[in-house]
């Protein structure tokens, strides 16, 4: 029997129990109608009856329920589960009954590019189109690619990529199709190489070898993007050996040609815009035999093609293109040529800069001294229609030393560390750049594999522009003077999006003194510690207030919006900082495999907040609640900065004695009713406690022991029977910013759930997940209290 054969039985097999209205899997879920099938599953549309969602179910063949096929596939959709971005297909748990099994997903309200292909007359996508999804298809597999998910695709290809009813891109089955496949192979033995995975017109040669890596993504993005421009695959042969030896030795044609030969047999592509000449070398990379000729990332793929501003990516952190002053880069450049006339020496400059192209958004940190900063990458210019030549441009260390560079418009870091002797440091091409190392230390260039020989350091800092075109040589010219400390310790906090202008102002004065020297130690502390802080992190410690204006808070552009806010309590007393958590979305509830789990946690699902809002970075304290409502309810008494404990439902809603009321009133005076204090609903309290981690504890550790986990050693205070709660702020906060999601006290929700455990909690009671059902009536608990939130309303909508 062949492989299809064989595929088409299991197909069939898997198929036959499933009709439109029936229930699955305890009568959970509702069958509503089949969306597609192919390889070895099937999708349907079912309704989720148990959260009132529709979702997408994948059944898969009956030999998956084999005990080592199905220990594999649970591991590969815990993996699957954690890709939660806005163009990957989220995965949300593995469902199994005595004859059933199936990923339960995301459901995509729309067609694959197969169908979008299908349904236009020249059977191609237009370069528009074209170039929508591969931005999200690159961002996506660049997400997965980075640590610690580190997840390669393997089946890239147009019907494996959803748009939905939006224009929306989302990447579907990572890693599913592989667990399955393999479970085909060892069960069967119907397949000649049991490491061989994917569709084989958009495979590589290494990977028809076995070979797992992610070159492998790179030459399938290659092979789906002509695809999506031609409408057909880069080889066509029919027979599977004579396509894997096209794919192994020959070289496929360029797009343009293949659309030549698709004219000659009717297609009606004559009046379809000509293929920039950028998108066929980019293509043409990525289907190179050798995979080191290859684009390097998805990512690269996406810059190079001008469809991204930034080369490199944070994870979890927000990215923003910096605008280019052309006239300040005009006049940059000018100094320098007139520099060069004077015929100063020790520094190095290139004529013919070109366009300068966006830089990197984030900073690559070196790392053992054998390792290099960033790879060969090219320097594309801001559009899809030109793109400067590729080569080599390097910098080789003649001695052992240290070597930081950075950009020198800015002071953006690009590689800082230890080098060795002979060591080669690939840097960025068209940009121009400030190098510092000891004095004396020695170096020489490489550009295109020729030798370009740079004097010893004359000082510990020198400039050079690294030319975009093989044909440029060094010139040696004068640079302008060092900048001031001020901009080279606070430049990367403004890059990095961490402050605004009036951020910085506050910066310079108390770096100078002007604030006292408590607050110099304090900036001087901040400033020292940037690199290792997410801009939420940086936002909670930092002692500048945010006392933005009530158009700040609405705005709708983001350069203006206010990060963070300080408010005073009536009347005029105690402090509290909030920080804006925007909308999004993320998956909520625990898997049924996550240790501790209890029968009120929400099964895995996919949540989406829609609105941004104010979150305080700690929970309430007893110094907060006095001034607003003039007393304290607490149990635990003798220091103002612990949490305020027994708070009950009525101590927060009542009206017009409530806390919530009273604080509103005070608003109202301040902020003219565009901020409305409430508590979070569970989903927003959960949104912020995991921020974007998909595992128990909102460091991203998962839970391994229910009483005591070491995971929650540095975030959290629990499991303390005989002690109190602690002063607020007293272990490290998550990603956002926000401290104490995990213990010290449960925190009121909307929704009549308690969160996050309290110092008493045992470690599972903590996990993100976790919720502890009340009621409106329940009485007060010395091991519960709550965080405050603060809604933004348009002063228009208060009108109406």
């Amino acid at each position: 029997m062949s492989d299809e054969t064989q595929k088409f039985d299991l197909l069939q097999e898997t198929k036959r129990h499933l009709n439109s209205g029936t229930k699955v899997f305890n009568g959970r879920y509702e069958l509503l109608r089949e969306l597609g099938s192919g390889g070895m599953g099937v999708v349907w549309l079912a309704n989720d009856l148990e959260v009132k969602d529709r979702v997408a179910l994948k059944f898969l063949p009956g030999l998956v329920r084999d005990p080592e096929a199905e220990r594999d596939l649970r591991e590969e959709v815990k993996n699957a589960r954690n890709l939660v971005h806005e163009h990957i297909v989220g995965v949300r748990t593995l469902l199994t009954d005595d004859k059933t099994i199936a990923v339960e997903m995301e459901y995509v309200d729309g067609p694959n590019v197969i169908a979008q292909m299908a349904a236009e007359p020249t059977r191609c996508l237009s370069l528009e189109k074209t170039s929508v999804i591969v931005r999200g298809l690159c961002l996506a597999i660049d997400y997965a690619w980075q640590p610690p998910r580190r997840v390669v695709h393997r089946d890239i290809k147009p019907h494996n990529l959803l748009v939905n009813s939006t224009g929306q891109l989302k990447v579907v089955d990572f890693g599913i199709a592989h667990a399955v496949s393999e479970t085909v192979t060892r069960i069967t033995g119907h397949t000649a190489n049991d490491k061989v995975v994917g569709t084989l017109p958009y495979m590589s040669p290494q990977q028809l070898r076995g070979e797992v890596s992610h070159s492998n993504d790179v030459y399938s993005i290659g092979a789906t993007v002509f695809h999506m421009l031609t409408g057909t695959p880069p080889f066509r042969a029919t027979d599977a050996t004579m396509l894997t030896r096209q794919i192994t030795d020959e070289v496929p044609p360029s797009m343009t040609e293949r659309r030549k030969q698709l004219i000659q047999e009717g297609r009606p592509l004559q009046t379809v815009p000509a293929i920039p000449k950028v998108w066929e070398e980019i293509v043409a990379a990525c289907l190179s035999k050798n995979a080191a000729a290859r684009p390097q990332t998805a990512r690269e793929i996406a810059y190079r093609l001008g469809l991204v501003a930034q080369l490199v990516s944070q994870t979890g952190a927000q990215t923003r293109a910096t605008p280019t002053s052309e006239s300040h880069w005009g006049r940059w450049a000018l100094g320098a040529t007139l520099a060069l006339t004077a015929g100063a020496a020790g520094w190095y400059w290139v004529e013919g800069h070109g366009n300068r192209p966006p830089q990197p958004d984030t900073a690559q940190t070196a790392g053992p001294a054998t390792n290099t900063s960033v790879p060969d990458l090219g320097a594309p210019a801001a559009t899809p229609n030109a793109i400067s030549a590729r080569h080599s441009w390097q910098l080789v260390a003649s001695q052992p030393t240290t070597l930081t560079v950075t950009y020198e418009s800015d002071g953006k870091s690009i590689f800082s560390g230890n080098v060795i002797a002979g060591q080669r440091i690939a840097l960025p091409v068209g940009n121009a750049l400030l190098l510092q190392a000891p004095q004396g230390a020695a170096f020489s260039a490489e550009i295109d594999g020729v030798a370009v020989t740079l004097p010893t350091v004359p000082s510990n800092r020198w400039s050079v522009l690294v030319p975009e075109n093989a044909s440029e040589t060094a010139k040696i010219v004068e640079a302008a003077p060092p900048p001031p400390p001020f901009q080279a310790e606070v430049g990367p906090l403004v890059k990095a999006g961490l402050i605004n202008e009036t951020e910085t102002e506050w910066l310079r004065a108390a770096l100078g003194g002007a604030h006292g020297e408590t607050e110099r130690a304090l900036a001087t502390a901040l400033v020292a510690a940037e690199p290792s802080l997410t801009p939420g992190q940086w936002r909670a410690r930092t002692v500048l207030k945010f006392k933005p204006e009530p158009a700040m808070l609405v705005s709708s552009d983001p350069a203006q919006q206010a990060r963070a806010i300080d408010i005073v309590l009536p009347p005029g007393g105690a402090e509290m900082r909030l920080l804006r958590v925007e909308a999004g979305q993320f998956l909520r509830g625990a898997p049924g495999d996550e240790i501790g789990r209890r029968p009120s946690d929400r099964p895995v699902s996919q949540s989406v907040i829609t609105k941004p809002f104010f979150l305080g970075i700690y929970e309430v304290t007893q110094a907060q609640y006095e001034a607003v409502v003039k007393r304290s309810p607490s149990y635990w008494r003798g220091n103002p900065s612990w949490p305020v404990d027994q708070i009950t439902w009525n101590d927060l809603m009542a009206k017009p004695q409530g806390f919530l009321a009273k604080l509103n009133a005070a608003l109202e005076k301040t902020y003219g009713g565009v901020l409305v204090a409430d508590i979070p609903t569970e989903d927003e309290w959960e949104y912020a406690c995991r921020a974007t981690t998909t595992v128990a504890f909102n460091n991203d550790q998962p839970i391994t022991n229910i009483e005591n986990d070491p995971a929650l050693g540095s975030i959290a205070h629990y499991n303390k029977s005989n002690g109190t709660p602690r002063p607020v702020g007293s272990f490290a906060p998550n990603k956002w910013g926000f401290y104490d999601m995990h213990g010290n006290l449960q925190e009121w929700t909307q929704d009549r759930f308690l969160r996050g455990g309290s110092w008493d909690s045992k470690a599972a009671a903590c996990r993100s997940a976790s919720r502890n059902q009340t009621t409106r009536e329940a009485g007060p608990s010395k091991q519960t209290g709550f965080r405050l939130v603060l809604r933004l309303r348009d002063p228009a909508e208060k009108e109406k």
